[in-house]
């Protein structure tokens, strides 16, 4: 088994784990400002997904490796944010997943994916945070009331290091017209490294469409769900 549809597998993976894209953490939001885009997100319910690389931060001699992506989900976001904390269920969303296992006491979760006749394994380190005031810790955003978070960090498998976060935000009533509650749930995600196992040809598009589908089916999850079931 070669190492680079394996890490390609791995990257859809991660994405999907968080929930639902690329730019420093600064211009993660692509789409805002953008009236086609923003048009795509509302009106056809589009999930946009941007990935790229660009020139290391840290490392000059590095590639910086972004996944940056946004959805809405027609459902209150403390709902979506509980949903998105029951990591087992995505065997049920798509078949690449073929082993999830949460351990909660060390807030871990283990996954064995598969596709095109590949598998990756990997473990995350997960920490979440619910909406609310903005704590001493969040120097950068004194005085705000903060989003929901689920963010993790890959700590054992492919990508070691790789960090990523999705944030829940329940959208204002102007925002989703006729819709009883809907969330905006973004997700960001990048990597730092001399090598990135993947495919030149594959970052952008091909790895878009890919992140794109499994992110769809999650929403759906999200939307149908029933919460009295967890």
């Amino acid at each position: 088994m070669s190492r680079r549809p394996k890490a390609l597998i791995t990257s859809a993976v991660l994405i999907a784990i968080g929930g639902l894209g690329h730019a420093s953490q600064a211009d993660a939001a692509f789409w805002e400002g953008k009236p086609k885009l923003e048009a795509k997100l509302r009106d056809e319910r589009a999930v946009l997904v941007s990935v790229r690389t660009d020139k290391g931060v840290a490392d000059p001699k590095a590639d910086l490796f972004t996944i940056n992506g946004v959805g809405w989900v027609k459902r209150d976001a403390a709902v979506v944010f509980k949903l998105a904390q029951h990591y087992e269920q995505l065997k049920t969303v798509s078949e690449i997943f073929r082993e999830v296992k949460f351990e909660s006491k060390t807030n871990r979760v283990f996954v064995i994916c598969q596709a095109l006749g590949y598998q990756a394994r990997m473990l995350l380190a997960i920490q979440t945070r619910s909406a609310g005031p903005a704590t001493a810790s969040d120097t950068a955003a004194v005085g705000r009331n903060l989003p929901a978070q689920i963010s993790f960090e890959v700590v054992d498998g492919h990508f070691l290091g790789l960090k990523g976060v999705m944030e829940f935000r329940e959208l204002p009533s102007a925002t989703r017209q006729t819709v009883a509650s809907q969330t905006e749930v973004t997700f960001r995600v990048h990597h730092e490294a001399r090598e990135i196992p993947i495919p030149r040809m594959l970052v952008g598009f091909a790895l878009e469409v890919i992140v794109q589908k499994v992110a769809v089916k999650i929403r759906s999850h999200f939307e149908q769900a029933d919460q009295a079931a967890f």
